[in-house]
């Protein structure tokens, strides 16, 4: 890598009494591009570091008033992570040697005529050290947390089991062997399929499985025992839907449900089963209070059976999830959206129609970090993630393929189309207040598409990537068009009817 390209991320102070060396070490940092700053005064210096910490400080041991180890630590005091880089006198390079442990990474000779260039040859090589230090703690962050995830997934799922294993025994006790119930539920393909199997098994027993819309606070019969049940739904009432999980769980039925289940269906009384996973009501069956003895208690025990059936079914899904999908901006990550580009790409190939990829991040993206947080960076990056997917089509692909990187598929889409979509996100970004505190961010886009840019999936994501990086190095809240090699010749044309731009 070229740390270069990310200089603009580190921040280095530079102390010095000698004006000349102090403020030309300054300028050839800065002119490189890194967030440079001198001082000459020791009080504004410990200040500064104070308000916004470096990662680097460069400074004299002849501008010391105190003693050296007074002075580095009293900085640490301030930010233990930061790194000193040492302008000294040969005679003193022993001494030094010993405040390894303490961040020193380079000493140099405060009276060599090429100390700026010897300067930031040693501040690239501790800012890049610095940069894979950052990136390995981030993946083993990320690693952590996909680890946390998939050993609670497992931990339920074993928990489920068992609880399916415990009621199988209560059951069986009671009467005829469930294994073979058992194994019908297991093999259900969808949510859908176990209900309808649930409904087989009732055989005829009054009962609607309605389902859970808290987003509207509606309920709506999705499958039945009864004529003609499917369709038939309510609202709640705001007082209603608000402790609708908790009542129900109790075995409170709402006013607006009780009067839409006796009149649709003819309950004199009626009863709810909800239906959790994980926490979240799904929906509930109803079936009449006048059900009782052997009939209530076979609908109970197979509603039992089918709603831990439903319980594993779900946990599976969520594993296989979990396998796929970064957990911090919970859409998918980088090894499943990498094969992604490739799939569409070879879609795109397959019927001559045109691929775009758009790269997003965040502008001052360390600056965020350091400043906010690593917490109040992720949910940065989660309600950024979120609003590409409210704002993209059906068919359009989000993952992230980065630290601070997000990464957009557009199918059926050439690069005049990508560009809209990506303006119109980037204004909608700029306009947004991205955090409850009213928090406003900027974004980068670099945008790529084949055939007309790039010939393969490879070079579709590198090419997307270094607009991304262009334009970044620009400094940001702009987007970027990559430019096809010279040699470079399409595939195929794209007509001028082909797609333009998603719409939102």
């Amino acid at each position: 890598m070229n740390i270069r390209d990310s200089a603009s991320q580190f921040t280095i102070h530079v102390f010095a009494h000698d004006i000349d060396r102090g403020a030309g070490i300054k300028v050839a940092l800065a002119q490189v591009g890194y967030d440079a700053f001198f001082f000459e005064d020791r009080d504004t210096l410990l200040s500064r570091i104070e308000n916004k910490p470096p990662h680097i400080l460069i400074f004299s041991t002849a501008s010391l008033k105190e003693n050296l180890s007074d002075f580095v630590e009293g900085v640490l005091k301030i930010m233990p992570e930061i790194r000193f880089i040492v302008l000294a006198k040969p005679s003193q390079y022993e001494t030094l040697a010993s405040y390894n442990s303490y961040g020193l990474v380079d000493i140099l000779e405060d009276s060599d005529e090429m100390l700026a260039v010897r300067a930031l040859f040693s501040v690239d090589r501790a800012c890049e050290s610095l940069y894979w230090q950052y990136q390995n703690e981030q993946l083993i962050r990320d690693a952590g947390k996909m680890k946390t995830s998939l050993d609670e997934a497992k931990t339920s799922m074993a928990k489920q089991s068992n609880l399916v294993q415990e009621k199988v025994e209560e059951i069986s006790r009671r009467g005829p062997p469930v294994s073979e119930r058992i194994r019908d539920y297991l093999s259900a393909k969808s949510k859908e399929d176990l209900i309808s199997r649930w409904m087989l098994a009732l055989q005829g027993k009054p009962c609607a499985y309605l389902q859970y819309l808290p987003s509207v606070k509606s309920l709506v019969v999705t499958h039945g025992t009864l004529t003609e049940s499917q369709g038939v739904g309510c609202q709640l009432s705001n007082a209603e839907a608000q402790e609708f999980a908790k009542e129900v769980t109790l075995g409170v039925v709402p006013p607006t449900l009780d009067e839409l289940l006796k009149k649709a269906f003819q309950f004199k009384s009626v009863r709810l089963l909800p239906l959790f996973t994980q926490g979240k009501l799904e929906g509930v069956a109803a079936y009449p209070g006048e059900l009782t003895g052997t009939a209530k208690a076979d609908l109970e025990d197979e509603f039992a059976i089918f709603a831990l059936a439903y319980a594993h079914f779900s946990m599976e899904k969520r594993l296989d999830t979990l396998e796929v999908m970064d957990s911090v901006t919970e859409v998918y990550n980088r090894k499943f959206g990498t094969q992604k580009v490739q799939d569409e790409w070879s879609r795109a190939r397959r019927i001559h129609q045109p691929l775009s990829l758009v790269k997003m991040a965040l502008d001052d993206f360390f600056e965020l970090e350091q400043t906010l947080g690593e917490n109040t960076r992720d949910q940065l990056l989660k309600n950024l993630a979120q609003l590409i997917q409210k704002t993209s089509r059906t068919n359009d692909f989000v993952f992230r393929s980065g630290l601070n990187e997000l990464t957009m598929i557009l199918p059926h889409c050439n690069r005049q189309g990508a560009m809209i979509r990506a303006e119109r996100l980037r204004r909608v970004v700029e306009s947004s207040q991205m955090l409850e505190n009213g928090l406003k961010v900027s974004v980068s886009l670099g945008i790529s598409e084949y055939p007309t840019l790039c010939s393969d999936a490879k070079s579709l994501d590198e090419t997307a990537a270094k607009a991304l990086i262009h334009i970044l190095e620009k400094g940001g809240n702009r987007l970027c068009l990559s430019k096809a090699p010279a040699n470079h010749k399409p595939e195929f044309e794209v007509p001028a009817e082909a797609v333009t731009g998603p719409r939102s």
